[in-house]
């Protein structure tokens, strides 16, 4: 019996049915510790897995995150989860929960380089603020118009610098100590680093101490004329003295009237000059051999700069050691005599003290501009053309007259036409170079033999010259340029002028450029035939191209091709495979399968790569192959041809010809002509009857294309005929005969007839078209061409009509008329070659 049921219940039914395999739940995999309510969740995972926080199920740790797939599993009711590197997580990974997520949790941000959401703390230093609008780490000119300033202490992209930080130029945060030299001061008010022109109205000084902008200089410190604070000893030598009244730097005419001297010991305003310093006449405080020439004296009871006749009368002497004023038992020991005229202390010229042209007794170091050394045999202040003989050069350091070995360190060699103790870079110009072994200025030839070569760097006679120079044949040292011209490059490792074949092993090639030898050519490529560095077009011709990977001239270009303009290898356009030079119109052959190079002329050697449905020609051309190369170009159709595929194969021919077999053929033109039959053999025109016919050659079959027929006026009708093949070049016999015109090859045998009374003329009629010819075959073997041919026959010659067709081949899109020639009659038996 069968029942029926609502279909409600059977679904009620078919659904408890497939319960129990809906909820069927898998256990993690790879979990330690599974959930213990729920077993499709994992609370701890195995040691080599990690855990997702939001998920709790356990991956890889070189796949940390978790990523939902597109599909779900059967036993899945949500689409299913995959284990991922964060590098493929669809958006971005969050290392918190190790979930592939969209968006990045509040306060954290993108790290494009780790593709994580990380705290603006650990943004990377590429990208080291946290912008929270773009939810990026980034850079600081990243930062958004509204939150331009990178905080260094918060990571983030900020509208204000955090207190006690400034915002840079780069608009960064920086504290006041390291606001750049630009913007050196930190304004509180604008929470900015600025110049000091910029230091608000009411923090107008930049306290270089604090680094800030200030209502006044801190203590210690005084404001520049710039507004800036700084400590006494560095105002400015324009206002070189800091005022406690004013806490300025002013001149010393500015310092208050209380304080009027400026102290150079202490840089400050004084009310009196600071022990051991003395005021001159500008009311300057310096030290006694500070004392300026007019007033070259401290005087200790006014405390002032004077000169010895202004020495108060307790101390009447300038002693010129101490500068001082002094009692005469005061006069130091190497002075003591105090000169009554000069005021100076002077017993007689001691052993150090010269007596000079006023005699005073004074230190060779003062001794006079006209006598300046003195000469310790003579115990006088000389000019040194006046030194004794045993020390002869006036050392202007020790400003003593002495010999050549005494000279001092830093002046040591004796000049011999000065007289003078020198540095070498000041021996004279005849003698340019220091000789250490004799302490004498000398001429290069004079250096002795252990330090041969004169150093025009050092000015010393030296054994090797210095870096950057090379002795020469003459015993100089150069720079390389100088080098001679039997020797015109510096070897670095001899330091020598050498030629090029000389240059030593590690330095093989002379370079004209640098005049070195050198290794490695710069800017210019090794010749190994003559060991040169030359231009690419100088590279010898068993090497004609500069590699500029190795800087060698070298046979072949590797892997790149070399361009006969330039003489360089250059690498091929990245279209080509092979090339002729770096443009990607010069391809021999292409990378891609589908194109070919495409030439805009015939006659040319590579192309663009094109594919073969986008070559376009122009009406009358087919595009096709340049010879046996790869190279494509556009051709001119064959003769009467407005459309073709190939040479051989019109698809469309001109108004004046008609569409045969692919070809296009002219309609044969009958031709009235008065003639007469001797025999059977032999066909007399009348002078004047013949008119021009045209003779179609096709050189690819070798046979004569066409058939055209000559009426003659008693309906003798003769025509070419297609019998005869001959070899490409050869010249041709035509023979007319009463009913068959042929056309015989002869071999090419040069004979001269002896006579010649009478001419027929072959020439090509301007009224008719042009022949054509396919560039394309000249490689197969292959010329078709048109002869045109005028026969004239005097009257009276019969027999057969002989003439000469040579063909000519045609190149590029050009059709050449075939040139007048004139040939003899010859007799019916004659070979004609």
């Amino acid at each position: 019996m069968l029942l029926r049921a609502p279909l409600p219940v059977l679904l009620l039914l078919l659904l408890a049915c497939l319960s129990p395999l809906s909820h069927t739940a898998t256990a993690i995999e790879n979990c330690q510790t599974p959930n213990t309510a729920d077993t499709t969740l994992c609370d701890q995972c195995d040691p080599d897995y990690v855990q997702s926080n939001s998920h709790h199920q356990c991956c890889p740790k070189d796949s940390p995150y978790y990523s939902k797939t597109e599909t779900k599993t059967k036993t899945e009711t949500e689409p299913g989860f995959k284990c991922v590197a964060v590098k493929d997580c669809p958006d971005y990974g969050d290392p918190s929960t190790n979930t592939c997520v969209d968006d990045c949790p509040a306060q954290t941000f993108v790290d494009d380089e780790r593709n994580e959401c990380v705290p603006a703390s650990e943004c990377p230093p590429a990208q080291p603020f946290g912008s929270t609008a773009k939810k990026f780490c980034v850079a600081v000119n990243e930062c958004p118009k509204r939150t331009q300033f990178g905080d260094s202490e918060t990571h983030l992209c900020t509208a204000q610098c955090s207190s006690g930080s400034f915002g840079d130029p780069t608009n960064l945060c920086v504290k006041p100590d390291k606001c750049p030299e630009a913007a050196p001061f930190g304004d509180l008010s604008t929470q900015l680093c600025v110049t000091v022109v910029h230091c608000s109205s009411t923090t107008k000084f930049g306290d270089s101490e604090t680094h800030l902008c200030a209502e006044k200089c801190s203590s210690g410190t005084f404001g520049d004329p710039t507004n800036v604070c700084v400590k006494p000893d560095k105002c400015p030598d324009d206002a070189p003295f800091g005022d406690p009244t004013t806490q300025l730097c002013v001149t010393v005419v500015h310092c208050s009237s209380t304080t009027k001297f400026g102290d150079s010991e202490t840089h400050l305003c004084a009310e009196k000059c600071s022990s051991g310093t003395f005021g001159d006449p500008t009311n300057v405080c310096v030290k006694p051999d500070k004392c300026p020439d007019d007033a070259p004296f401290g005087d200790p009871t006014t405390q002032l700069c004077v000169a010895a006749v202004g020495c108060s009368t307790t101390t009447p002497f300038g002693d010129p050691t101490t500068h001082l004023c002094v009692a005469a038992k005061e006069c130091s020991d190497a002075n003591k005599y105090g000169d009554s005229e000069t005021h100076l202390c002077a017993e007689k010229c001691s052993s150090g003290s010269f007596g000079d042209l006023t005699h005073l007794c004074v230190k060779p170091d003062k001794c006079p501009e006209a006598a300046p050394f003195g000469d310790l045999s003579t115990q006088l202040c000389v000019a040194a053309v006046n030194c004794s003989t045993a020390t002869p050069f006036g050392d202007s350091l020790t400003h003593l007259c002495v010999a050549a070995v005494n000279c001092s360190s830093t002046t040591e060699f004796g000049d011999s036409e000065t007289q003078l103790c020198v540095a070498a870079v000041d021996c004279s110009t005849t003698t340019p170079f220091g000789d250490s072994s004799t302490h004498l200025c000398v001429a290069a030839k004079e250096c002795s033999d252990a330090n041969k070569y004169g150093d025009s760097e050092t000015r010393l006679c030296t054994a090797k010259c210095s870096s950057g120079s090379f002795g020469d044949t003459t015993n100089l040292c150069v720079q390389p340029d100088k080098c001679p011209k039997n020797a015109p490059f510096g070897d670095p490792l001899t330091h020598l002028c050498v030629a090029a074949k000389k240059c030593s092993d590690d330095n093989k090639f002379g370079d004209s450029k640098t005049h070195m030898c050198t290794a490695k050519c710069s800017g210019a490529f090794g010749d190994l035939t003559n060991l040169a560095c030359v231009e690419p077009d100088k590279c010898p011709k068993d090497a004609p191209f500069g590699d500029p990977s190795t800087q060698l001239c070298v046979p072949e270009c590797p892997s790149t091709s070399g361009d006969s303009s330039t003489h360089l290898c250059v690498a091929c356009h990245e279209s080509c495979t092979t090339c002729t030079g770096s443009s990607d119109n010069d391809c021999l052959t292409c990378d891609s399968a589908e194109e070919h190079p495409f030439a805009s002329a015939a006659n040319a050697k590579a192309g663009k790569c094109t594919k073969l449905d986008e070559m376009t020609c122009s009406d009358a051309q087919f595009s096709g192959k340049i010879g046996s190369t790869d190279v494509y170009s556009c051709f001119d159709c064959s003769m009467g041809c407005h459309t073709c595929t190939s040479a051989k194969t019109c698809t469309k021919c001109s108004t004046k010809s008609t569409l045969v077999d692919d070809r296009c053929i002219f309609e044969p033109t009958l031709k009235n002509i008065t003639c007469s039959v001797g025999d059977t053999k032999d066909i007399i025109f009348a002078k004047g009857d013949i008119q021009d016919f045209f003779v179609t050659f096709d050189f690819e079959t070798l046979k004569v294309a066409d058939d055209y027929k000559i009426a003659c006026g008693d309906h003798v009708k003769t025509h070419l005929g297609t019998a005869h093949i001959f070899e490409k070049s050869s010249s041709f016999l035509i023979d007319i005969q009463p009913l068959l015109v042929t056309v015989v090859a002869k071999p090419a045998v040069s004979t001269t007839p002896a006579a010649r009374p009478s001419h027929a003329v072959v020439s090509t009629p301007a009224s008719n078209p042009p022949d054509n010819s396919d560039p394309t075959s000249q490689d197969e073997g292959s010329i078709s061409g048109s002869i045109l041919i005028a026969v004239l026959v005097i009257g009276g010659i019969s027999v057969y009509g002989v003439y000469w067709l040579r063909s000519k081949r045609r190149s590029g899109s050009h059709y050449n008329r075939l040139p007048t020639m004139e040939m003899s009659p010859l007799p019916h038996n004659s070979a004609v070659y």
